[in-house]
């Protein structure tokens, strides 16, 4: 259920638009969930790893700065930007 609802998401926001928000999403959190629900797969989604904790994005900050983005962050290294609607799906279902 999860992975088809982001799979949906993206595919509804896959282009950014000027005035859409886009989020930078610690990009390990990521891999994680996206081992958590079989993402890749083209077949009936199936747990393939530990569900992931609450999304954690201190590494993305700048330190003492909580929201300040770390100088230097590489896209698909250190985090992926994921939009408004995935922010707050994953939000919901893990916190953060």
């Amino acid at each position: 259920v999860e992975r088809d609802t982001i799979k949906a998401l993206i595919e509804e926001t896959e282009a950014l638009r000027e005035g859409d928000l886009w989020y930078p999403l610690n990009f390990k959190w990521w891999q994680v969930w996206r081992s958590y629900v079989d993402f890749d797969s083209e077949e009936e989604a199936k747990a393939g790893g530990p569900r992931p904790d609450a999304i954690d994005n201190s590494s993305l900050c700048k330190e003492g700065f909580a929201g300040v983005l770390r100088f230097g962050l590489r896209e698909d290294y250190d985090h992926v930007l994921v939009s408004e609607p995935v922010w707050n799906k994953l939000v919901a279902w893990y916190g953060g």
